[in-house]
């Protein structure tokens, strides 16, 4: 289990929360400057209202209004008003796979998608239980890896699964059997590293994989992947290697999150243009999420590394 990486990511969301709501809350002001003065109020949901676990790695509100909440402690779906807790039972096999929840998606079918540091969940909701799948060794059409980063569905509906430590996985839905793309150290278009933790298809059918060692850009008609790194002689690279977040806006450019500053990318041009952050704190500044709002503006929530 890569301990680096999970403290890491578990010290971004859990310390700097507030710094999202913080955002929102601007961002909410900026949009309504000519409006009449607006009264906020943040209502605190915690253990004492029933969340297993006050570390929420993730959370998504489903096409039927639920919010699901993934924590270190088990999925957690909130109706508005109680939660209904979802853990790994060893004596049941239909359970949730493991505690630790740090991807949770919806798909265009309306399947739930979690995933585990031990394997991907689908939640049969008529049942109320998961299917799980895990990493058979013996088995080279089984998900390469059991620790999950990301999952992305693509314009064709294909379902891809960013793993830890087993590349990427591109989900076969009739067969439950997934196609895997790993680095080949022989193989210069082969995937740039085995962590996976951004997923995104552009609006020109262009597939960026991010990773911690760089950024991919897949071909898949041919199968190769381009790699784009961080260059110390070329200030139009990348600043930073690990690509924790990519965003498309309306206008079609792309944006990315590194661990250590926001990034767009000059398609034509074929390089970066770096966003530095105006601070005397000399610290790292990870972008996690980049978002865009109704008017167009786009914002994106950072955190400092501690």
């Amino acid at each position: 289990m890569p301990k680096t990486y999970i403290s890491k990511f578990s010290t971004i969301v859990f310390k700097n929360f507030i710094v999202l709501c913080f955002q929102l809350f601007l961002l909410n002001l900026s949009t309504n400057l000519n409006a009449q003065e607006h009264h906020y109020r943040f209502q605190h949901i915690s253990i004492n209202d029933g969340l297993s676990q006050s570390t929420v790695q993730c959370m998504l509100q489903d096409s039927k209004g639920f919010l699901w909440f993934g924590t270190d402690d088990g999925l957690n779906r909130y109706d508005g008003y109680k939660f209904e807790i979802y853990r790994h039972d060893p004596e049941i096999p239909n359970s949730l796979s493991d505690n630790s929840i740090w991807a949770i998606f919806e798909d265009s079918y309306g399947e739930l998608w979690i995933g585990t540091l031990n394997g991907l969940n689908k939640f049969d909701r008529e049942k109320n239980q998961f299917i799980r799948y895990q990493n058979d060794p013996q088995n080279l059409e089984s998900l390469s890896d059991n620790i999950i980063w990301s999952i992305y569905e693509d314009s064709s509906r294909n379902l891809w699964i960013g793993t830890d430590n087993g590349g990427l996985n591109l989900f076969n839905r009739q067969k439950g059997s997934f196609i895997n793309y790993k680095h080949d150290a022989d193989n210069e278009f082969s995937l740039i590293s085995n962590s996976v933790i951004s997923i995104l298809e552009d609006k020109t059918g262009n597939f960026w994989v991010g990773t911690f060692s760089g950024l991919n850009r897949f071909d898949r008609e041919q199968g190769k992947f381009y790699h784009y790194v961080s260059d110390p002689d070329n200030p139009n690279s990348l600043k930073n290697n690990e690509i924790v977040s990519i965003y498309e806006d309306r206008s079609g450019t792309l944006w990315f999150g590194t661990g250590e500053g926001l990034h767009s990318f000059n398609r034509e041009r074929n390089q970066f243009i770096r966003y530095p952050f105006a601070s005397n704190l000399q610290r790292k500044l990870t972008i996690q999420t980049i978002f865009e709002d109704h008017l167009g503006w786009n914002g994106c929530r950072w955190t400092f590394q501690v």
